[in-house]
């Protein structure tokens, strides 16, 4: 299955022993030149991947960089180490790359303790091994090329504000001034250097509508012109250089599309390689890896997946075959047989399974959202990208456009299916109660910027919508009309699809001793919640877990009088964002000042309910939630009473 490669590396002394870096797919590791793959890090904590090198004198010690800069920086988890050539991994530093994205990782080739990142922050460095990290220039780092003598001799970084050289080892930095340079800022900055002749460099830039290509012989930069008809719409999200190692004149760029330049007596040529007839590859380029036996034997890495040439370019074999990383965005199943599924893929289509180890490939491009007329499940529907939409009656065989006028929205909205109401969340709600045009869009009223991102059919007559701000909607059709409903807010909870996330309601929260929190009764801080929160009790069903999070903010610890105290009793709930329409039992709510011993929170859309030999949800002032309407006020604040009230939503 093919989906998006973000880093190939190709070990310097075995040149049928590859690796690649699957954007959300994790290291994959071949021993035949890609004929077949091994999945390898799919125990590690994430599986974004955005760098992979092999260090190039000790091949049996790989890294890999988690948080793939492009798209899924938030993601990252930290560097991961191995000592057998990437067949098994660890993680062997995770701070201070938490939530940092990688677009490059290099070992110092004059000493093998020395690594260099490229990093969504900056440009790290790390002296043992990778086991702890300095932070030596702040910023977003595309690319490093270092000198293969090391990077006391010479280091180069594509920032984003520029060109940077270093000549020990990254310690410090001087701007590089490349003659004729944009004067808007770098969308994207690559680099790189002839192995054989290292003083011979091509920086690679998009700023503006314009692409930028340099040349260094010794210490002289001059530019290179004309440049192919390449686009830079994307270069953001798909750019690189790549010097040929043992040819001064050849280079290779990557856009959406890749071509080939080679220098001749006074003048540069240049040939795409990317559309080649049947032997074409995938667009949007990523990255260019050359065997290190033979510099005509290149692998190119895209949305697509890795491909192989033999030639230089002029004909690819892909090389995808058993490489588990699409990037399924969405999925729909029929609801009548596990063996009916649609999956909506990123920049791979649409694919379908139908009971065997092969899925279908039904529809192309950027494969969006997918729904399945529950009713009558051979209707379906699957969107590319926008607001464009396709209904089939034969569960995918066939396709017919049903795509109403563009609206601004998510590049992939949430669609929506329940018999013939079929609904897409924009800054509109665009819905059709035929399962096809004509359409008809309603005005939700949001606010500059607000965008629906996630959105659930209760019924035919009843959408909920959620949005980047926070919001939740609910939109009803009374027998002639639509009506919009809007739900208030939840403090510091934004609406995603998520089963984990949570919110903290209220201030304090007492429990019994070994379990949740303990805030005493004098001087109560918020003393370390989230912490402790992670050692509350989880309730178990069909042996899976919910552990209760929260999500503190940007909370910070303070001291409460008795009198506060008393009046903010705390509550606490685990919310899942998505908002999905299962009723729950409700929350009571008391008035005492503590919350007694829950042992689990359930979750609904119409509230949270504490499970346990006893529970309660103290709420003795209105809260907002961002997801839901108002719980109403408890009971006056004040001495502990015992008695209880109901607490529901508000609409």
């Amino acid at each position: 299955m093919i989906g998006r490669v973000s880093s190939i590396a190709v070990d310097p002394q075995d040149p049928e022993h590859l690796l690649v870096g699957g954007a959300g797919g994790g290291v994959w590791e071949s021993s035949d030149t890609g004929a077949t793959w091994q999945a390898r890090t799919d125990f590690m904590p994430s599986l974004a991947i955005g760098a992979v090198t092999f260090d190039p004198n000790a091949p049996k010690r790989v890294y890999a960089g988690s948080g793939e800069g492009n798209f899924y920086a938030n993601l990252g988890a930290g560097v991961y180490r191995s000592s057998d050539g990437g067949t098994t991994w660890g993680l062997v530093a995770s701070a201070p790359f938490i939530g940092v994205g990688f677009y490059d990782l290099v070992v110092d080739s004059q000493n093998p303790k020395v690594l260099y990142a490229a990093t969504t922050n900056g440009f790290y460095r790390s002296t043992n091994r990778g086991a702890s990290w300095s932070l030596r220039r702040p910023g977003k780092c595309w690319d490093i090329s270092v000198h293969p003598r090391g990077g006391r001799v010479e280091l180069l970084a594509a920032f984003a504000d520029g060109l940077f050289v270093s000549t020990n080892a990254g310690t410090t930095f001087t701007t590089v001034a490349l003659p004729a340079g944009p004067s808007t800022v770098w969308a994207r900055l690559a680099v790189d250097r002839v192995t054989v002749a290292p003083d011979v460099s091509y920086v690679f830039g998009a700023a503006g509508t314009s692409a930028h290509l340099w040349r260094r012989s010794g210490t002289i930069w001059t530019k290179i012109t004309p440049l192919p008809a390449l686009s830079v719409n994307q270069a953001w999200y798909d750019w690189y250089v790549a010097a040929a190692p043992d040819n001064k004149g050849l280079v290779y760029l990557g856009a959406i599309d890749a071509y080939r330049g080679s220098l001749g007596v006074s003048a540069w040529t240049w040939k795409n390689v990317t559309t080649q007839g049947s032997n074409s590859i995938h667009p949007d380029q990523h990255c260019l890896t050359f065997s290190p036996n033979n510099s005509k034997i290149i692998y190119a890495g895209n949305d697509g997946g890795i491909f192989r040439s033999a030639n230089g370019g002029a004909s690819w074999t892909a090389l995808n075959k058993g490489l588990g990383i699409t990037e399924m965005e969405y999925l729909a199943g029929d609801p009548n047989t596990w063996k009916w599924l649609m999956a909506g893929t990123q920049d791979n289509g649409t694919i379908r399974f139908t009971g065997s180890t092969v899925w279908d490939h039904i529809a192309d491009g950027d494969g969006g959202d997918c729904g399945v007329n529950q009713l009558n499940p051979n209707t379906v529907y699957h969107s590319y990208y926008d607001v464009s939409l396709e209904r089939s009656n034969n569960k995918g065989n066939t396709w017919t456009n049903l795509s109403p006028p563009g609206v601004p929205s998510l590049f992939y909205p949430p669609v929506e299916v329940f018999g013939s109401t079929v609904a897409i969340g924009a800054t509109s709600l665009i819905v059709t109660r035929t399962g096809g045009p004509p359409w008809t869009t309603f005005s939700l009223g949001l606010s500059s910027g607000e965008v629906a991102t996630a959105m659930r059919e209760i019924d035919a007559n009843t959408i909920l919508i959620g949005t980047n701000a926070g919001r939740m909607l609910r939109v009803s059709w009374t027998g002639t009309t639509w009506r919009k409903v809007v739900r208030s807010s939840l403090y510091q909870l934004h609406c995603r699809r998520s089963e984990q996330s949570a919110a903290i309601l209220g201030d304090t929260l007492a429990s019994r001793r070994g379990h949740g929190v303990s805030l005493g009764q004098r001087g109560n801080r918020l003393d370390r919640l989230h912490d402790r929160l992670a050692q509350h009790p989880h309730e178990r069903r069909g042996g899976r877990s919910s552990q209760l999070q929260a999500d503190m903010g940007r909370r910070r610890r303070r001291r409460l009088s008795d009198t506060e105290h008393g009046r903010r009793v705390g509550a606490i709930l685990q919310w899942a964002a998505q908002c999905h329409g299962r009723r729950s039992p409700l929350p009571q709510a008391r008035s005492h000042a503590r919350v007694r011993y829950a042992q689990s929170w359930r979750v609904g859309d119409g509230g949270a309910v504490g499970s346990g030999r006893r529970r309660a949800l103290a709420c003795t002032r209105r809260i907002r939630p961002r997801c839901g309407a108002r719980l109403p006020p408890g009971p006056k604040p004040g001495r502990p009473t015992g008695g209880s009230q109901r607490a529901r939503w508000r609409t």
